[in-house]
């Protein structure tokens, strides 16, 4: 077996949702893709893809400091996402139980592709 940035994650928020119970979140991740475009409406079509993936809010003021120049507001959350098939962009929602957040800012920790820093609100 081989040692990736994504089995240590997953390992790491395997281990935290076996010791901490409710810390780890199951989540599910939408993007709205634009698609072709119509010409007569000057519109474009959109699909929503949803990935799933788990997430853990970072309480820490220090969790935005992976933002440079970025100043969170009064209701922004920070957070860490695993096993995401598909990488949070601005404007993506994450549902998270019944509540639902807006990426604000996305970040590839490490540039491993599967595990991200985000700024929600």
């Amino acid at each position: 077996m081989s040692i990736t940035v994504d089995s240590i994650v997953e390992e790491a928020f395997n281990a935290v949702a076996l010791a901490v119970s409710g810390v780890i979140k199951d989540a599910t991740l939408s993007k709205v893709v634009k698609a072709a475009y119509t010409p007569s409406t000057d519109t474009y079509s959109e699909t929503t893809t949803e990935s799933s993936c788990r997430l853990v809010f970072d309480v820490s003021d220090a969790a935005f400091d992976i933002f440079p120049g970025y100043v969170a507001g009064a209701s922004d959350k920070a957070a860490y996402i695993q096993s995401a098939s598909v990488a949070p962009s601005e404007n993506d929602t994450i549902a998270v139980g019944s509540e639902s957040y807006v990426v604000i800012a996305s970040s590839d920790i490490a540039g491993a592709g599967s595990f991200y820093g985000v700024v929600l609100r």
